[in-house]
């Protein structure tokens, strides 16, 4: 049997992630941490239900007024567009307010909103996110409802401009990386099964995707492959 090598890999993550059912009960404590008394802004999106926002209040902290102990709870709703004017104008009034945690729960839009609203506040006045290469005091919290575009990873944010909605705009930069990201799996089973079953088809093009990429190796191969039969799209060998 000949001996098979594999091509040299290398992995970093610059998000600490935490998964399992349940697992966002773990969030209260690392928000009191890294907020120091600032206060939390809570960042959502259509694709996020009622009940999940209940669970995910329901483990922070109650709101006490001028108390450091806790940190105060302000609720954002994400516009129909992301765009740089729209989100330089939320980092303002997010630092105007001491906010230092942003909780970004849902879909896509939320975690790029967030991510990229903290960069601003991180980097005020900056207008092209490629040269955020620096994350400041705010953390961010990603919790995907509806998880499969690896945007609650990611150093990335996509935004939609007025001007040509449909030509969404792509942002790679250090500083976009969000701070901690929780995939709890029982919040994602309140997830309406066609949200579901959308993420699912993004999830299988992305393994697709890894199979047939230039820089693809052996490593990536079998991660796709995984990734796949776990989605219950491809049959084991």
């Amino acid at each position: 049997m000949g001996v098979v090598f594999l091509s040299f890999a290398q992995y970093i993550l610059n998000t600490h992630v935490i998964f399992g059912a349940g697992s966002i009960s773990a969030l209260a404590g690392i928000v009191k941490e890294s907020t120091d008394g600032g206060l939390v802004a809570i960042i959502t999106d259509d694709e996020t239900g009622g009940s999940q926002l209940d669970s995910l209040q329901q483990v922070l902290p109650t709101p006490v007024a001028d108390s450091k102990e806790f940190p105060r709870q302000i609720f954002k709703v994400l516009s129909d567009s992301l765009t740089i004017a729209s989100m330089t104008k939320l980092a303002a009034e997010l630092n105007e307010l001491g906010v230092r945690s942003l909780l970004a729960i849902g879909g896509d839009g939320a975690m790029y909103l967030a991510k990229g609203v903290a960069a601003m506040m991180a980097t005020p006045g900056i207008a092209n996110l490629n040269n955020a290469n620096q994350r400041g005091s705010t953390k961010v919290f990603c919790i995907p409802t509806s998880p499969g575009t690896g945007s609650e990873l990611v150093s990335e944010v996509i935004l939609n401009e007025v001007a040509e909605p449909t030509a969404p705009q792509v942002y790679r930069g250090a500083g976009l990386a969000p701070d901690w990201t929780f995939y709890d799996s029982k919040l994602i089973a309140n997830t309406p099964g066609n949200l579901l079953l959308e993420k699912a088809a993004a999830g299988l093009c992305q393994a697709i995707e890894a199979f047939v990429a230039v820089g693809s190796n052996e490593v990536t191969e079998a991660l796709a492959s995984n990734a796949a039969k776990s989605l219950g799209l491809m049959h084991s060998p």
